[in-house]
């Protein structure tokens, strides 16, 4: 609805939505076309970099009939630098019960799956936050690492 988007989003959401979109680029296109100046794009999708993948292979539970495309560290920057993005910045996801406090893991191996996480790349999911452009860098990424595109 054109008249909703009019003034433009400071903030969308893409919360396990990338993996099912087969036309990313247009879609991609169209996000960033909706955020305002200084508006931020949040995704969170499986990540073809995690370290779940390299354990299990063929048998990685991020592998279903409805993803379609996986993305990366690697490769989440190439599609938001060809729709007009201006940087990307990656917070690691250690899981939800870890997130959410209520897992069983014993704290060592709480501490050592953090510690893992954040010496990979990121956990079996991963979380970007896409910077339309420099003024939302400004606004957003003061305390992130951020790439510019």
């Amino acid at each position: 609805m054109p008249e909703i988007a009019a003034g433009g989003f400071d903030v969308i959401t893409l919360w396990s939505v990338l993996a099912h979109l087969p036309r990313p680029l247009e879609d991609f296109e169209r996000f960033r076309h909706l955020l305002a100046p200084g508006g931020v794009l949040l995704i969170l999708t499986v990540n073809a970099g995690s370290l779940l993948l390299k354990a299990y292979e063929s048998g990685w539970s991020g592998f279903t009939k409805n993803h379609l495309m996986f993305y990366s560290s690697a490769t989440l920057p190439t599609l938001l630098g060809r729709t007009g993005f201006s940087g990307v910045a990656y917070a690691p996801h250690y899981g939800d019960t870890i997130e959410a406090g209520t897992s069983q893991l014993p704290g060592p191996l709480r501490a050592r799956l953090r510690r893992a996480v954040e010496n990979s790349d990121g956990g079996n999911m991963m979380r970007a936050l896409a910077f339309a452009d420099d003024e939302a860098i400004s606004r957003w990424g003061q305390r992130l690492r951020v790439r510019r595109l």
